[in-house]
């Protein structure tokens, strides 16, 4: 009888030795592809179409960790904690060839560039062996860099993104896969204080005036899917 008892004690603390969510944190590294959405209105940075313009290629990574707050070593199926992202970006291209503004129609290429942090709730829970499933919400602050191309003729901004997120992953051991849905808004604000014309033809439309003005605004959504390498980390006491 103690024997069996013992045997049962066992295998209960090599189960809960080895479930990454009974680690104090797992710090992880994420790599994958972004297709964003560009939400154009007249307060839109002057872009004015019917449809979202969709991305033509992306690349996200964001490095960072899952602190949790249960720590006992008592066996739980599911554990909660805080998700902090130290490094977040993304970057997206997106063009479009027919694209109207107020006064013309031009063909552009737009690059987006947004690197920031991530923080908030996450939820980790370990149906078998090594076998982990992750849902988290975060907020997302970021600088995002703004530039239009327009036949070599380039126009560019500055701002601050303010952004949300709502992912799920799947992982065993230290692989994985995710997705996560975000959105955000910018409000840009023009670089270059040198008036830029198209054309380089100081008696057409500046390009400022044409794809932006200072502090326009700019909303974006989209999913980004992406390859996970988990790291499960014991803090030591």
């Amino acid at each position: 009888m103690l024997i069996m008892i013992g045997n049962t004690s066992m295998f209960a603390q090599e189960q809960l030795n080895d479930t990454e969510s009974y680690k104090d944190k797992v710090i992880h590294i994420n790599i994958g592809y972004s297709q964003a959405e560009i939400e154009p209105s007249s307060e839109s940075l002057y872009l004015e179409t019917a449809n979202n313009i969709k991305s033509m290629a992306g690349l996200t990574m964001n490095v960072g960790g899952t602190y949790f707050f249960n720590k006992k070593t008592e066996f739980r199926p599911i554990k909660a904690g805080l998700a902090i992202d130290f490094i977040n970006g993304t970057y997206n291209m997106y063009e479009e060839d027919k694209f109207y503004t107020h006064q013309n129609n031009y063909d552009i290429t737009i690059d987006e560039l947004k690197v920031g942090l991530g923080i908030g709730p996450a939820i980790v829970f370990s149906p078998a062996k090594k076998l982990n499933i992750q849902a988290s919400a975060k907020y997302l602050p970021a600088v995002s860099l703004l530039n239009f191309d327009t036949h070599g003729d380039l126009s560019e901004f500055i701002g601050f993104s303010n952004g949300f997120s709502l992912g799920v992953s799947l992982s065993y051991n230290w692989l994985g896969f995710g997705v996560e849905y975000f959105i955000d808004a910018v409000k840009y604000k023009h670089l270059d204080e040198d008036t830029q014309y198209i054309d380089d033809n100081p008696e057409r439309t500046p390009v400022s005036e044409v794809f932006g003005v200072r502090d326009g605004k700019l909303k974006t959504n989209g999913i980004r899917a992406f390859i996970t390498f988990r790291f499960s980390q014991k803090n030591k006491k």
